[in-house]
Order: structure tokens, then sequence, then C-alpha cells
């Protein structure tokens, strides 16, 4: 009959084993940064978006109305967009066409680095 060694893990056994271990929770870990990094892109790419539609809202209802709509910033969360209106980035603005004809603005949203900009056509 053969022996049973019992005298437990070899060395070599461990160190597989943690490597194996240490593998796992580096891809784990890497997956987990990677979809955190990408929910703060959407998130501020979203909020670019929203900000830029407020402004173009505003601005449709401002030559409707005669009257000026204050550009500025707009908040998202805790997160501050600066908003200009044809490079404009006045507290106020008064957005105008006359009547019967239209008008091209070019709305730009910014946090830090990342803009996004639109040229919208509003008729009166």
């Amino acid at each position: 009959m053969s022996q049973c060694n019992n005298n437990g893990f070899s060395i070599l056994e461990a160190v597989v084993a943690i490597f194996i271990v240490a593998v796992i929770l580096v891809s784990v870990m890497f997956a987990v940064t990677s979809f955190n990094g990408n929910n703060q892109k959407n998130l501020i790419q979203q909020c670019l978006i929203d900000a830029n539609n407020y402004i173009t809202g505003l601005c449709n209802a401002e030559i409707l109305s005669n009257s000026t709509i204050h550009v500025g910033s707009y908040q998202c969360g805790n997160t501050i967009v600066t908003n200009t209106i044809n490079g404009t980035n006045a507290s106020s603005f008064q957005c105008s066409a006359q009547a019967g004809s239209c008008a091209d603005f070019t709305i730009k949203s910014s946090i830090g680095t990342h803009s996004f900009s639109k040229i919208v056509r509003i008729c009166r």
C-alpha cells in the first residue's frame, strides 16, 4: 500500500494559489475603475447636453416674448456648467430675430476641458 503525505500544502502550491487570487483581484479592480471612469464621462456629457438644451429653450422663449435671458451658469448636481451664446459669456443675453425671420445662435456649454456646442436656428 502507498502512504499518504499529510504534511499540508507545499510552498509552491501556496505561491500558485496566491498568484491566482491576485490575478482575479486585479481583474476585478480594473473592471470597477474602468466602469467608474466611463460613468463619470457619461455624467459630464449628459450635463453638457442638458445645459445646452436648457439655454436653447430659454433663447426660444425669449424670442417669442421679447425679453432678456440669463445665460451664465447651469448647475447639474454638484457641477457648474458655463454657457455662452455666440461667444458671449455675459450674465444676460438677448436672443433676437426680426418678425417673420430666423436667427442662428451658437450655444456652447463647458465643464473644465469638456465642451458641447451646437448651432440653433430659431424663427419668429
